[in-house]
């Protein structure tokens, strides 16, 4: 795959942005960031893909690389738009992989009260459970679900809830997920995937360095 024509467009997890794969060195390639956009109400998870790929140039190779929330949406894109690969970091590929904590908050209606003022008094205990390791990351994480709206960010848990799994598309995928990911639980996750020893669900930011050397290297086998 040549490193001047190939664009890689870059997904953030739930209430991200492109600030979580600033520490990313992904030169030569043409970089993308798709930052979330706002939901309309009651959107299936394909319609909002639908909207987000009309970011995709289709005149040049792509790759959709998808941290969290937003590997699911690169899958979901990729039913819409052909792209050549789809790289996942810290997601799932099946509903299979998805742990029993996430299943149940859609059907419970505990969507219903995830809201920011919720989000920033719990911080203490999700931040944990992200794996921020020092200040920058923290201050991150505190930061950027405060500038998406409750409507989006109830939106995406129901979607990250209910996800019944890709439609089809014929991208390749890779998948590298952290041994000590403790939103989607390694144990839970199915090959084909590529382990990072000690990776946290943040790995994106905090071993931005070793992310950005496997994501290179699946890159250079197309």
């Amino acid at each position: 795959m040549s490193t001047e024509t190939t664009h890689l467009y870059l997904l953030p997890g739930l209430g991200f942005d492109n600030r979580i794969f600033q520490r990313l060195q992904l030169h030569p390639y043409k970089v993308h960031y798709l930052n979330w956009i706002e939901p309309k109400a009651k959107e299936s998870i394909s319609s909002y893909a639908r909207r987000m790929s009309g970011n995709i140039d289709t005149g040049a190779p792509g790759v959709l690389i998808g941290h969290s929330f937003g590997g699911i949406m690169a899958q979901e894109m990729a039913a819409w738009k052909k792209v050549d690969h789809i790289i996942l970091i810290s997601s799932i590929k099946h509903p299979d992989e998805n742990p029993w904590y996430f299943k149940m908050l859609s059907p419970s209606g505990l969507t219903l009260f995830f809201r920011k003022p919720i989000i920033r008094a719990t911080f203490p205990v999700w931040g944990k459970v992200y794996g921020e390791s020092f200040p920058e990351a923290e201050q991150l994480l505190r930061i950027m679900p405060m500038e998406h709206s409750n409507h989006y960010l109830r939106w995406a848990l129901r979607q990250v809830s209910s996800w019944k799994g890709a439609p089809a598309h014929r991208a390749n995928i890779t998948h590298l997920h952290g041994t000590r990911d403790r939103s989607f639980p390694i144990h839970k996750i199915k090959e084909p995937v590529q382990m990072v020893p000690g990776g946290t669900h943040l790995m994106v930011f905090n071993q931005a360095a070793h992310i950005s050397e496997l994501i290179l290297s699946a890159l250079q086998k197309d």
